[in-house]
């Protein structure tokens, strides 16, 4: 059964059926910040460089909730698909929808103790659909756990996922 811990020395750790993780974060950080600083989020980090969305996410006031896919995530999609890394880098319009929906614009920050059966509309308006506490459901039918929860940023929370998320269509 997955357990989530969270420590008062800025790092959350969380140990599931998947694999344990553990992300450093300051909650004075965006988003971007908090993945450059986590080695096991550099292909996401990539992917959101590759795809010019570096400034996106910086707009004071705003709160996102964001699913980030660790490395593990984009390894398996590699693995399961003919995409490759260097596809998926080259390939501006993909990068933007895939990463677009992982991303929910929020009235305040969303946490996994706040997180009820339903449907989320994406920014890029598609709809994820939260099952559980732990898992979301994406528009093709896959199921993502969340690995590592509520990781507070400036503008929002991070959930770290074992899937990369994709929209229906």
């Amino acid at each position: 059964q997955p357990s989530l811990t969270t420590n008062h020395s800025n790092q959350v750790a969380v140990y599931t059926t998947v694999a344990p993780i553990a992300i450093n974060y300051e909650a004075s950080e965006n988003e971007l910040q908090l993945a450059r600083r986590n080695p096991n989020l550099s292909i996401l980090v990539e992917a959101i460089d590759a795809a010019g969305l570096t400034g996106a996410l910086r707009f004071a006031g705003s709160n996102y909730t964001i699913f980030a896919p660790d490395n593990a995530a984009f390894e398996a999609w590699f693995n399961e698909t003919t995409m490759t890394k260097q596809k998926l880098m080259q390939n501006k319009p993909l990068l933007r929808i895939l990463l677009a929906y992982h991303v929910v614009k929020t009235q305040q920050p969303l946490t996994v103790a706040q997180m009820q059966p339903s449907q989320l509309t994406t920014f890029n308006n598609h709809r994820i659909t939260i099952t559980n506490q732990k898992t979301i459901r994406d528009g093709i039918g896959r199921t993502a756990v969340i690995k590592a929860a509520d990781i507070p940023t400036r503008n929002g929370t991070v959930h770290v996922i074992d899937k990369v998320l994709f929209p229906e269509g």
